[in-house]
């Protein structure tokens, strides 16, 4: 098999075809950024496990509802995220945002894909985070499913199509 970028990153992850670099293969660790390469490699499935390893560190007390994120940006890099729960609901944040949150922090802003997973199978993203992330990459990649073998991708822009902007 070739080790030409294309085969590591799937056609709904691939939204420009310029800067692509012959023979690099896709780094090994929790990061899978490339020097020089401006472009997302991880395909839906390992996102989805990165979501779902994540998942652990969850903390739901009241809903016992557990979930991960990961949030794909457009260098390569992964930022995992975990629903938190407060006794004052409003003060919850979900793991999608607590991703974002992370990213944003340590100097990413351009997002390609989110994966998310949660005990209870296929995690529709809330209105609240789909606005969040639409800040950032309206375009975003939306993965989510019952499992790895079944999921499902939508564009954020399918799920926010007229999202507030100042």
């Amino acid at each position: 098999m070739s080790l030409h970028p294309q085969h590591f990153a799937p056609a709904w992850l691939r939204p420009h075809d310029r800067g692509r670099q012959e023979g690099n293969a896709r780094p090994r660790g929790r990061s899978h950024e490339r020097p020089g390469h401006r472009e997302a490699v991880m395909d839906k499935k390992e996102l989805y496990r990165e979501a779902k390893a994540a998942m652990v560190n969850a903390y739901a007390p009241y809903s016992n509802f557990t979930v991960g994120a990961a949030l794909l940006t457009k260098s390569g890099r992964v930022f995992t995220g975990v629903n938190v729960e407060n006794a004052s609901f409003g003060a919850t944040i979900c793991a999608e945002r607590t991703a974002c949150v992370k990213a944003v922090s340590e100097g990413h802003k351009d997002f390609a894909a989110i994966a998310i997973a949660s005990s209870r199978g296929g995690a529709p993203m809330c209105g609240i985070c789909r606005q969040f992330l639409s800040e950032f990459a309206p375009d975003l990649k939306v993965i989510t499913g019952d499992d790895e073998d079944h999921l499902i991708v939508t564009e954020l822009t399918e799920l926010l199509p007229d999202n507030f902007r100042l």
